[in-house]
């Protein structure tokens, strides 16, 4: 039994390796990244200092050449009137269905920004900091509560800079590179982010 059970987790452990890929040792990126490409879609009033200030990031630290997409409306058929919040399904959905023709590779990947408040119409949850959908390879990150404080909170990780590239790189992970969700509460892949303090305490390596 005790036997089993070994070989068991040895085999979870190379699914796991084979499922990470080759991964630089010193950013935990991978090596050499897909030719698709990457695309960042601000909203109504997103901030086009934060978009930018992305792009550089992303290109400096990790060449990759994101591009970024006209600003698109949000419109009140996105708006739950009740809850003040945008519904990041129907979102999600908005930013692809308006470049739909920028991802017919299966390579490349939609990524919406909203400073917007917005939540899940499938969960129970109050706020979203994003939402993802791999099947139309685009994801959505709202900026809205990423400068929510609490006591004892990290100076050197608590800004919304900071949090909103945290959300960005989760999607990039999952979305560009195809790698799994973590459980690992410090890896830039962590699944279970339920408020601030979880997303402060994620770290930006996969």
């Amino acid at each position: 039994m005790r036997s089993m059970m070994r070989m068991t987790a040895v085999l979870s452990l190379v699914a796991l390796v084979a499922c990470s890929g080759s991964q630089s040792p010193l950013t935990g990126w991978p090596v050499k990244s897909p030719e698709g490409t990457i695309y960042l879609v601000p909203l109504d009033g997103f901030s086009d200092e934060a978009t930018w200030q992305l792009v550089h990031y992303y290109h400096d630290q990790h060449g990759l050449d994101i591009q970024v997409l006209p600003s698109i409306p949000v419109d009140s058929s996105l708006l739950n009137p009740r809850r003040r919040q945008l519904m990041a399904e129907k979102l999600t959905a908005r930013v692809h269905d308006a470049y739909s023709d920028r991802v017919r590779d299966s390579k490349d990947v939609l990524i919406g920004l909203t400073a917007q408040d917005m939540y899940l119409q499938s969960s129970s949850w109050q706020f979203a900091f994003g939402w993802r959908s791999p099947d139309l390879r685009t994801a959505v990150v709202s900026s809205a509560r990423m400068d929510l404080h609490y006591s004892g909170e990290p100076a050197e990780v608590a800004s919304p800079s900071i949090r909103l590239r945290k959300m960005v790189t989760k999607d990039i992970g999952t979305l560009y590179y195809h790698l799994p969700l973590s459980l690992n509460p410090r890896s830039a892949l962590y699944w279970n982010i339920m408020g601030i303090q979880e997303l402060d305490g994620m770290g930006e390596q996969f």
